[in-house]
């Protein structure tokens, strides 16, 4: 394997930003469908089901495995799009939701598998805060929420660059060789992350405190879904391009023909 480079981490978490920006700017209806779709899952969910109603219920995992799955489809091309237009310097004119594209395919469907690997520590919680439940088995759930959680971090950071490896149709686009690319940077994929999620996330909680006051008016939760959405949408290009430059510095047998 040849040396790869080490992606700065500050440097490329506020590069994924600037390249987010452009992206949108480059590609303004693909990022206004993302909206679109966004805040329409949103709404439907809140007018369907509270997800709060859903906390220790048995249909939560059923619930967690259609939003993933529906989420994960539709969102899928956005990602793509973003993948390609920082490393190909491709512009796309339409929203790519191709079903029979092999690309889009592969990509959606590592998108809705890790979606739901994040997911899963959140239903086991769910079942651990029952105020029936026993002290022994709530410490149980609770070691095995961080159990989850930690190898979800382990498996999501060391596969990152496989996203963009799909998006481009890098020849060696697989799972075992986007763990050997990544290894060795797997802390400082990590950190690149976190310091991409740190903006939205400032920004989200200020909103929340802002927009949705204890009476929780349907104006409010209106304008709050759509602030989430645009902030969704930004933080998913942020996200793609910062995993964009980590496959630039890092891809090595991600690029190279399978055996």
């Amino acid at each position: 394997m040849a040396t790869l480079a080490k992606p700065p981490i500050i440097g490329t978490a506020l590069t994924a930003w600037a390249d987010a920006f452009r992206a949108i700017g480059a590609m303004p209806m693909v990022a206004g469908i993302a909206v679109v779709i966004i805040i329409a899952l949103s709404l439907a969910t809140f007018l369907i089901i509270s997800p709060r109603a859903l906390l220790g219920s048995p249909w939560l995992p059923v619930f967690t495995v259609v939003s993933s799955v529906v989420y994960g489809a539709l969102l899928a091309p956005l990602a793509i799009v973003v993948h390609r237009y920082v490393l190909l310097g491709e512009v796309a004119d339409r929203y790519p939701l191709d079903p029979f594209s092999t690309r889009y395919v592969r990509f959606a469907g590592f998108a809705i598998l890790v979606r739901f690997l994040w997911s899963l520590p959140g239903i086991v919680e769910s079942f651990a805060q029952d105020e029936g439940q026993d002290s022994v088995v709530r410490t149980v759930l609770g070691l095995v929420v961080f159990v989850l959680f930690v190898t979800t971090v382990i498996v999501t950071v060391r596969r990152a660059i496989l996203f963009p490896a799909i998006a481009i149709d890098a020849p060696g686009a697989s799972w075992r060789n986007a763990r050997n690319d990544t290894k060795g940077s797997s802390w400082r994929v990590v950190l690149i992350m976190f310091c991409v999620a740190v903006p939205p996330i400032v920004v989200v909680v200020l909103l929340y405190y802002i927009l949705l006051p204890p009476d929780f008016s349907r104006p409010s939760r209106l304008l709050f879904s759509l602030v989430q959405a645009i902030m969704s949408v930004a933080s998913l290009c942020a996200f793609a391009a910062a995993a964009s430059h980590i496959y630039r510095a890092r891809a090595d047998t991600l690029a190279q023909p399978a055996e």
